[in-house]
């Protein structure tokens, strides 16, 4: 290093100046919307907490930032790493330092030889960016380069691949092209479900069979696939297993009216577990992180997202192919309510009790029966049993 005893890095110029302009706008905006929860006469008394919560959060959101970059910075020592924020220092000697990470968008990481030290995150909006960064790169190893060499070199040594390494390449590019074609599928089945799901039986049936086929790619492989590794050298099925379930929750979320969830908890308790349990004894190792603390969270994100693709695939089956005869119920509506979204708008009629309910609810119902119902007027409920014992309804005309 040069003769300067120490050099200190913090926010641009430009950013400190936008975050000025920014932050006393986002804190009324944000403030108003807390006022809005305490003042306002909402349906729901949820509704408003919710509101009140993400009024706090987000201007605290502002306020730690506005302070984080006045205090935040980079020193470099001599001899060592100091980074400071609104809530702590951090010191990492050079000796103690494995190397850095700069694929991040927004940060750079410096990770420690040891748990002992904690990693040091350096946000890519400091000034000088070329300056401490070519210092990085001229004293430390970049340990994504290396983690990306060191998996090059397991898979063209694994004899599971070919005999040589000319075989086990040219198996990896193929294996690559199958999980890029999957992953791809997962999308182009998400955006068909979400954007314009017709026809919806079809629609549906693509969103379940592409996340099975990632659980049985990763079975099949045996660990040559991994998750949530989509910088390293591995072939990865994120996608494939992720996102496809995540639509289809909306879709449940979005068509459905489920009476009673209890028999769905009941498949999602055998089922989650058993399939989790089934990628994590053939997969040998379907993860890789740099630190352990990532690499267990990564198993319960799995289980998570496990435990989701089979709740709501379960309801989707049971009522997207359902073909009971319904039991009608007649009921008056007490209500009438428009709830607009964001990317949607719902037509719902509150109604009086009906078959083995205790207290009025909301039914969804399309646009034209929204006109053609009014207030005071008899609707019917149609309770179908489910294609897996899980009852749902929907509201129609008499």
């Amino acid at each position: 290093m040069k003769s300067e005893i120490k050099r200190e890095y913090q926010t641009a110029k430009g950013w400190r100046i936008f975050t000025y302009i920014l932050t006393p706008p986002m804190l009324i905006l944000f403030g108003w919307v807390g006022y809005l929860g305490f003042t306002s006469e909402m349906e729901s008394v949820w509704l408003s907490v919710f509101l009140i919560l993400i009024s706090l959060l987000m201007m605290a959101v502002f306020v730690i930032g506005l302070i984080d970059m006045k205090i935040g910075r980079l020193i470099i020592y001599p001899d060592k790493f100091v980074k400071v924020n609104w809530l702590k220092k951090v010191e990492l000697p050079f000796s103690e330092v494995k190397g850095f990470i700069a694929t991040d968008p927004n940060y750079v990481f410096i990770y420690p030889k040891d748990e002992n030290h904690k990693t040091i995150k350096v946000s890519r909006y400091f000034g000088q960016k070329s300056e401490w960064l070519r210092f990085l790169e001229g004293h430390f190893s970049n340990v994504e380069i290396e983690k990306l060499e060191t998996e090059q070199k397991e898979l063209l040594d694994n004899e599971d691949l070919g005999k040589d390494k000319a075989e086990r390449a040219s198996r990896l590019q193929e294996i690559k092209k199958i999980t890029k074609v999957v992953n791809g599928a997962a999308w182009g089945a998400a955006i068909w479900l979400w954007f314009y799901p017709y026809p919806y039986e079809m629609a549906v049936v693509f969103n379940l069979v592409v996340p099975i086929i990632a659980i049985l790619l990763l079975v099949h492989y045996k660990g040559l696939v991994k998750l949530f590794n989509e910088t390293g050298a591995y072939p990865n099925l994120t996608y494939a297993l992720i996102i496809p379930p995540l639509v289809v929750m909306v879709r449940v979320l979005l068509d459905y009216d489920v009476l009673q969830y209890q028999n769905g908890w009941i498949y999602t308790a055998f089922l989650a577990p058993l399939i989790y349990f089934l990628i994590l004894k053939v997969v040998k190792e379907p993860f890789i992180a740099l630190k352990k603390w990532i690499k267990v969270s990564n198993y319960f994100f799995l289980f998570v997202f496990v435990a989701v693709l089979v709740f709501f695939n379960t309801l989707i089956i049971n009522c997207t192919f359902d073909e009971s005869v319904p039991n009608v119920y007649e009921t008056e509506v007490l209500a009438k309510k428009i709830v607009e979204g964001k990317y949607s708008t719902e037509y719902k009629l509150t109604v009086a009790e009906w078959g083995e309910t205790t207290e009025p609810m909301d039914v969804r119902v399309t646009y034209n029966e929204y006109q053609s119902i009014q207030e005071g007027e008899e609707v019917y409920i149609y309770l179908k049993l489910g294609l897996l014992n899980i009852p749902w309804f929907f509201a129609g005309e008499k």
